[in-house]
C-alpha cells in the first residue's frame, strides 16, 4: 500500500508541475509569434536588387536620381491596409552637411506604402555631401508592436573613369610619343552597380594647337560590377603638331548623356626621329641609336624610342628612318 500511495503522490507532483510551467510556455509562445510575424518589409524600385528581405541593401542611385522606397507591412503573412509608415532617410556622413530626410506614407490594401524623393545635388562641394553609403528606415505599429527594416544603398557615378595612364606597346607607362606612332591608355572603370552596365567609351586625343590628332569609340562596352581595365589606342599621324598633348577619355549612356565627368591625361609628342626629345632630329639622335644599335627588349643597352618601327630591335632599318628626318625641328 505504501509504494502505491508513494506512486500516486509523485504522479500528482508531476502534473502540478507540468501545470505550473503551461502558462510560461504560451507567455513564450506569444513572444515568438510577435517578432517573426509583425513584419515590414523596406525596398526600393531597383530590380533585381531592390533590398526585398528583411536590412537588406539596394542597388546604387546616380546624382538627383529618383529613390522610391516602399514598405509592405504584413501580420501573418497577410497584408495589412490603412498603416501609417514613417520613413526616415540619412545621408553619408560628412563634415559640411549632412542630410535627413522624413517621410510617411499609408499603406494600400495590398500592405504597400510608397515615399519617394530625389538625390540632392548641392551647388557647393556636391560629391562630398551626396557621394557615399545612404541608409532608409521604414517603422510601423503592428497591434501595439513597433517593427522597423532598414536598407542601405550607394549614391555616386553608377560607372566612372577612375584614371587615364598613356603606356607604350609593352603597357609600361610612357608619357612622349613620336609622331607616326601609337599612344596607347590603359583606363580603370568603376561600376558601383550590382548589375552590368552597357557603356559607349569615347577617347579622343589633341595636339598642342587643339586639333583632334584621332580618336577610339567602343560602342556597347559591358562593365562589370567593381573595376575593370580597359585598353584603346590612337594614332599620332605625321602632322599633329608636336608639343603638349592631351588625351580626354567618357563614358556615355545608350541615351546619350555621359555618366561621369571625363577624364584627361597630358602627354607629349616629338618629332619622328627625335629620340631624346629635344625638338630636334640630329646627330645626338643617331648617337642615341647607335648606342642602342643591336639591342632588344630586356637587354642592357635598350632603349625603347630608339626602336623607330617597333620590331623589337634597333637596327639598320631603324637608323635609316631617324636619318630621313635628320635636321628636322619642332616649330
Amino acid at each position: 500500500m505504501k509504494s502505491k500511495n508513494i506512486v500516486s503522490v509523485i504522479l500528482v507532483l508531476l502534473c502540478l508541475l507540468v501545470w505550473s510551467m503551461r502558462p510560461l510556455c504560451i507567455s513564450y509562445g506569444l513572444n515568438n509569434e510577435s517578432t517573426s510575424e509583425r513584419i515590414i518589409d523596406l525596398f526600393t524600385q531597383k530590380k533585381p536588387y531592390s533590398g526585398h528581405g528583411l536590412n537588406q541593401p539596394s542597388d546604387a542611385f546616380a546624382p538627383q536620381e529618383e529613390v522610391i522606397l516602399y514598405a509592405n507591412v504584413t501580420y501573418r503573412g497577410a497584408p495589412i491596409a490603412n498603416k501609417l509608415v514613417a520613413f526616415q532617410v540619412n545621408g553619408p556622413p560628412n563634415p559640411l552637411q549632412n542630410i535627413t530626410i522624413y517621410d510617411q506614407g499609408e499603406t494600400n490594401a495590398t500592405g504597400i506604402a510608397q515615399a519617394s524623393f530625389r538625390i540632392p545635388w548641392p551647388e557647393t562641394n556636391p560629391r562630398t555631401i551626396v557621394f557615399g553609403t545612404w541608409k532608409a528606415v521604414a517603422n510601423v505599429d503592428i497591434a501595439e508592436e513597433i517593427v522597423q527594416d532598414t536598407l542601405t544603398f550607394q549614391v555616386g557615378w553608377i560607372v566612372e573613369i577612375i584614371s587615364a595612364i598613356t603606356v607604350d606597346e609593352d603597357l609600361q607607362p610612357q608619357t612622349r610619343f613620336m609622331q607616326e606612332s601609337f599612344v596607347r591608355v590603359i583606363l580603370t572603370m568603376k561600376n558601383i552597380a550590382k548589375t552590368p552596365k552597357n557603356v559607349m567609351l569615347v577617347v579622343v586625343v589633341f595636339d598642342s594647337l587643339r586639333y583632334i590628332i584621332d580618336s577610339a569609340i567602343i560602342d556597347d562596352l559591358k562593365v562589370e560590377p567593381g573595376e575593370m581595365l580597359v585598353y584603346c589606342s590612337a594614332y599620332i599621324s605625321e602632322w599633329a603638331a608636336c608639343g603638349n598633348a592631351t588625351l580626354h577619355a567618357c563614358a556615355y549612356t545608350s541615351l546619350g548623356p555621359a555618366y561621369c565627368p571625363e577624364v584627361s591625361r597630358a602627354f607629349r609628342i616629338t618629332l619622328f626621329g627625335d629620340l631624346n626629345g629635344d625638338g630636334v632630329v640630329d646627330i645626338s639622335d643617331m648617337g642615341e641609336a647607335a648606342r642602342a644599335f643591336g639591342s632588344y627588349p630586356g637587354h642592357p643597352r635598350w632603349n625603347p624610342y630608339a626602336d623607330i618601327n617597333h620590331d623589337g630591335i634597333v637596327d639598320i632599318s631603324d637608323i635609316s628612318l631617324i636619318a630621313r628626318n635628320f635636321g628636322r625641328t619642332c616649330k
